[in-house]
């Protein structure tokens, strides 16, 4: 089979230069990454890590102290102490499926990229690695570069590993504008009503991601223009003496917008494939913000599960309005905003179960995943078709074993009225 990667037709393969000299140019100024093509390096993911990992001893300290100044320490304590521990496994395995739908979601990426040597094991490797870095690094910075650099390890290139990441990045902007979009339109006249103009918070956040979604599409629509522009910008400040090392600079805007260029003409040739990952990632948030669903009976309350998913999204956007690890601050006012009702007097404790399920827990188990390795040689696709029996198989010669050719209903209904007779296949 003809290595579709370097012929272009796969969904992650290396497109052609469609940006001419000044793209190359960028490729020979470009530094030799450690791990990224993006200019990010695997110890600067590492030392973003230690320092979230100590912020999040930090913030339990806290916790811990305010919950004894305050005298809710032995209320929560009595409230932990009846909870029941069915809803909270619920919890958890709800949490499950929230990663296992981010795993999915990168499978039918990689499906896609006929020849990518990813597996599954390497997939639930990269996304553990989203979630652990993600959580320790303000605004989830760390995800991206931790993404990419597993990816590497799978036997991509930087430049491979870059288009796939991007691919889900561009894909996962789209969900949230979506998902945060679908919630607004139907919470905030009720919680504007009932909060007032705290829900503008959410507005803004919506915004953001808006901005987030809309920013590189624009880079891959108009690359051109964003280099003509970035280049100016950068020799403006450089001539000022504003700017120390044009060469790195330079370098940076011309790279970075090839890549998402390349990437974005590869991803777009397969709208069903998208399509699909983007129904995946929408229920992923989905089920995230059902999580405290299962908290509340826990506790022996109830609510609709709408209204629950509503709230829950409400916090998410609460969370992502703070630049702080894990959305510190924005997660604690956010839940006791929107859930303050449900939860009635069991909000401090339903927060430190809701909290522990959806971040503590995954920021703890996410590194046994890490080191997770798929030990087979073909890609997925290559395992899906010969599993199937379908086209993409091959014979133990390297032979593609073709799929029988579906009948046409004219042949069918001529065959049937003895009118001809169905064509060879061979």
């Amino acid at each position: 089979m003809a290595d579709e990667r370097k012929g272009g037709n796969g969904l992650f393969s290396r497109a052609s230069s469609a940006l001419g000299g000044v793209a190359d140019k960028a490729r020979r100024l470009a530094p030799k990454p450690k791990a990224t093509s993006s200019g990010h390096e695997e110890g600067d993911d590492v030392s973003g890590a230690i320092k979230g990992a100590l912020f999040l001893v930090l913030v339990i300290a806290i916790y811990v102290v305010y919950l004894t100044a305050t005298g809710q320490t032995a209320q929560i304590v009595d409230a932990l102490s009846k909870v029941k521990a069915g809803w909270v496994i619920g919890a958890l395995l709800c949490y499950g499926l929230y990663f296992v739908l981010g795993v999915a979601s990168y499978a039918v990426a990689v499906w896609f990229d006929r020849d990518s040597p990813a597996g599954v094991l390497d997939l639930v490797s990269v996304c553990a690695a989203s979630i652990f870095f993600g959580n320790l690094t303000p605004g989830a910075s760390g995800a991206g570069p931790a993404e990419i650099v597993r990816l590497t390890r799978t036997g991509l290139d930087a430049e491979e590993a870059f288009a796939t990441q991007f691919t889900k990045f561009f894909v996962f902007q789209l969900a949230q504008v979506v998902f945060m979009g679908c919630a607004l339109v139907i919470g905030f006249p009720v919680y504007y009503r009932t909060h007032g103009a705290i829900i503008l918070v959410d507005v803004v956040c919506f915004l953001a991601n808006v901005l987030q979604f809309t920013v590189p599409l624009l880079v891959c629509l108009r690359p051109m223009v964003v280099m003509r522009v970035g280049n100016s910008v950068i020799k403006f400040l450089s001539k000022r003496g504003l700017l120390r090392n044009y060469e790195k600079w330079y370098n940076l805007v011309n790279r970075q917008t090839t890549e998402f260029a390349s990437a974005f003409k590869s991803m777009i040739g397969h709208p069903k494939g998208l399509a699909a990952i983007l129904v995946l990632l929408v229920a992923q948030m989905v089920v995230l913000a059902a999580v405290p669903w299962f908290v509340l009976h826990a506790f022996g309350r109830k609510a609709a599960l709408p209204a629950v998913i509503l709230a829950g999204a409400m916090v998410q956007m609460f969370s992502n309005a703070v630049p702080l690890p894990g959305g510190t601050g924005g997660a604690e006012a956010g839940f006791a905003l929107f859930f303050g009702d449900m939860f009635g007097p069991f909000v401090s404790a339903g927060f430190v179960v809701w909290r522990i399920v959806c971040y503590f827990a995954p920021t703890i188990i996410m590194p046994t995943m890490l080191g997770l390795r798929s030990s087979g040689k073909q890609s997925l696709y290559q395992r899906w078709n010969t599993a199937t029996k379908m086209g993409g198989g091959r014979r133990p010669d390297g032979v593609r074993i073709a799929p029988a050719r579906r009948e046409s209903w004219t042949e069918r209904h001529k065959r049937q009225r003895g009118g001809g007779h169905r064509r060879s296949t061979k």
